[in-house]
């Protein structure tokens, strides 16, 4: 399964959004970014995604609801490291309040990985931020020397359909 992943202004992809009813896409916005997010087995059919290869998955993406993006760029050592490491992580935070998915991606033509969850609302992803646990997975990221860059974060707000 893949995921792809392609942006522009909120009135461009909400065109491309109603010409693919039958494909399941959820549009994404922040005050700097509009996105628009594709999983299929198949082929892209935006002209110029993101390409990621899901490597673990967990939950349905939908409408309404908020999604952080850890972006991870790796080293080439470190990418077989990393994928073990993460292989079941969306089983190891499927218990959270309030987590609709998760999804461990492979990009298919850079070396950033991306964690994108998916919550039913931000304070349930701040809830889940304050906690230890989260605490322990930030700074004990045993890949901090394996990083080509430092990894970074953004955060979407869900649009609900036809918003």
């Amino acid at each position: 399964m893949n995921l792809y992943i392609t942006s522009g202004t909120r009135n461009f992809l909400s065109i491309i959004k109603q010409k693919h009813t039958k494909k399941p896409m959820v549009m994404m916005q922040n005050a700097q970014d509009t996105l628009l997010v594709h999983e299929t087995p198949g082929k892209s059919i935006f002209q110029q995604p993101r390409s990621f290869k899901i490597i673990n998955s967990e939950g349905t993406l939908r409408n309404g609801g908020f999604a952080v993006f850890n972006y991870i760029p790796l080293t080439d050592e470190a990418k077989p490291i990393f994928e073990y490491n993460n292989k079941n992580l969306s089983e190891k935070l499927a218990h959270l309040s309030g987590l609709q998915a998760v999804r461990v991606l492979e990009p298919l033509k850079t070396n950033t990985f991306l964690i994108l969850t998916i919550w039913d609302k931000e304070t349930h992803f701040k809830d889940w931020e304050a906690t230890d646990a989260y605490k322990d997975m930030q700074s004990g990221t045993e890949y901090t020397q394996l990083l080509s860059s430092p990894a970074y974060a953004a955060k979407y707000y869900i649009q609900k359909d036809e918003e």
